[in-house]
Parts: C-alpha cells; sequence; structure tokens
C-alpha cells in the first residue's frame, strides 16, 4: 500500500508543478515603466481596439484586438517562456487576457493595473 501512495504522491507533486505560474501580477504604472525598462526580451500587448491603439500606445507594443475574433491564435503565436505585459485602456481587458495566458501555459505575465489612461496620467506613456 505505501510504495501506491508514494508513487500517487509524486504523480500529483509533478502535475501541480508544472502548472505553476511563476509570475501574474497586477502591477502599477511605475513599475510597469520599471519592467519595460529593464527588461528588452518582454513581449508588451496591448489588447485595445485598433481605433484605440491609434490614439497612442506604448513604444514597441503590438496590438492583439481583445475582440478579434482570431485572437486565440495570435495569442499562440507569442512566445510562452518570454515574459508578458499586457494593457488595455483601464485594466479590465486585459485582466481577462492575463487569466487566458496563464491558461495556455504562459510563465510570467504583467498587467497594468489602471490601463493605458493611469500610465498618461501618470506621464509615464
Amino acid at each position: 500500500m505505501r510504495p501506491l501512495f508514494i508513487l500517487y504522491f509524486i504523480s500529483c507533486t509533478a502535475f501541480l508543478t508544472g502548472c505553476v505560474v511563476e509570475e501574474n501580477l497586477n502591477v502599477s504604472p511605475h513599475e510597469f515603466a520599471d519592467i519595460v525598462k529593464n527588461n528588452p526580451d518582454i513581449q508588451i500587448i496591448d489588447v485595445r481596439t485598433p481605433q484605440e491603439w491609434k490614439e497612442g500606445k506604448v513604444t514597441s507594443a503590438k496590438c492583439i484586438d481583445y475582440f478579434d475574433p482570431d485572437i486565440l491564435e495570435k495569442i499562440e503565436s507569442l512566445d510562452r517562456d518570454k515574459p508578458v505585459l499586457l494593457y488595455c485602456a483601464t485594466g479590465g481587458r486585459s485582466s481577462e487576457i492575463a487569466e487566458l495566458l496563464k491558461e495556455y501555459g504562459f510563465k510570467k505575465i504583467y498587467n497594468l493595473r489602471g490601463g493605458y489612461k493611469d500610465l498618461l496620467k501618470e506621464g509615464l506613456h
């Protein structure tokens, strides 16, 4: 009986550790700016609409429209091993996409709390 328990414990532990996300953080505008500055390999994803994108964006951000019917294909084209920094207008849509990325196995996910509007308020765009 004991060997079966040990095998079960090892199997559960391996499964759970394989699903752990290293980081899934909501960050402030200042933390956002620091992450961008200190992580040249970060993938910056703007999930606003193309119209919102035209009104202003973070340099080097890639637009993946939250409402795009092909959003899952675009998410799958991202590198799961590189950190992802998400933002939208106020933080709601990007928060939902952060959860989706977690389900897709992304390891480091950052979401801009307050969105692009708060970034503008702080003069950090």
